[in-house]
């Protein structure tokens, strides 16, 4: 097993490089915003999306009415959208009541 050194540095501007062997691989802050918030902000509407799916999957299947594998996709765009609507209009509205 090959064992390579894993570096992590930073330059002046705060961006995040990591080495590994002799690949270098840079994460930047983008408008003063961090990658590890905005990661952490896609895995939590990724894992609300999962479990609204699933709460609104139950409800049709105890009414009898099991949701097929279309149905299913239906529902997870659907409730997808309206996460990533609201996280955005969230977002938006509060940006916009910070400026005065």
């Amino acid at each position: 097993m090959l064992h390579s050194e894993v570096r992590k540095c930073t330059d002046l501007n705060k961006n995040i490089f990591l080495e590994v062997g002799g690949l270098r691989l840079r994460f930047e802050r983008l408008a003063g915003r961090d990658w590890m918030a905005d990661l952490r902000a896609s895995a939590g509407a990724t894992v609300l999306i999962v479990v609204l799916s699933l709460a609104t999957w139950m409800v049709f299947y105890k009414e009898e009415m099991p949701l097929d594998l279309a149905g299913t996709a239906v529902i997870a765009g659907a409730w997808a959208l309206a996460v990533f609507l609201g996280r955005w209009s969230w977002l938006h509205f509060r940006k916009g009541s910070g400026e005065k």
